[in-house]
């Protein structure tokens, strides 16, 4: 199902379905679309200068790596006091951000789950001024372990010896 960026409010995200909310979706004033890693939860983005006005989250193409080694120009934006990321700045005369006119790009992000790392992606489609649609997401379920941006990881050796007990 999509979700859609464009009304007004707030929706958390669980990308690990374990109950608590990874990001949270919001735009507030109709304008602004962010995504605000929560709980030590970081994503992928270019801070705008001087560094304290906040970052725009960078748009991955499909099959681009999302791991701990970055562009030097991206940095993973976090929810330790800085200002929500944005997906895009909208006002009367036009708007910006790296998923501005994308219609189908990934955000790159990490987990941080019992003090491990785990690398992902949120599928970002149909991006227009201030609307759009994330229709999915993954996460690599083995700790510090590259994921390519729209790639679902295979599962694990355990899952599946698991699996084959069961039938």
């Amino acid at each position: 199902s999509y979700t859609d960026l464009f009304s007004q409010g707030s929706q958390d995200i669980d990308i690990n379905g374990d109950s608590v909310p990874d990001f949270n979706l919001s735009s507030w004033n109709g304008m602004d679309v962010d995504l605000t890693p929560l709980n030590n939860n970081a994503i992928i983005s270019v801070p705008e200068p001087p560094g304290d006005l906040g970052a725009f989250i960078y748009a991955f193409s499909q099959g681009a790596p999302i791991s701990s080694s970055l562009d030097p120009v991206f940095v993973w934006w976090g929810s330790d006091g800085n200002a929500p990321p944005g997906i895009v700045t909208a006002s009367n005369i036009g708007s910006i951000g790296y998923f501005q006119g994308q219609t189908d790009a990934f955000a790159g992000v990490r987990l941080d789950l019992a003090g491990g790392l785990y690398y992902g992606w949120i599928h970002i489609q149909n991006f227009g001024a201030n609307w759009g649609q994330i229709s999915d997401w993954a996460y690599e379920t083995r700790s510090d372990t590259q994921i390519l941006a729209g790639a679902v990881p295979e599962p694990s050796c355990t899952s599946l010896c698991v699996l084959g007990i069961l039938d």
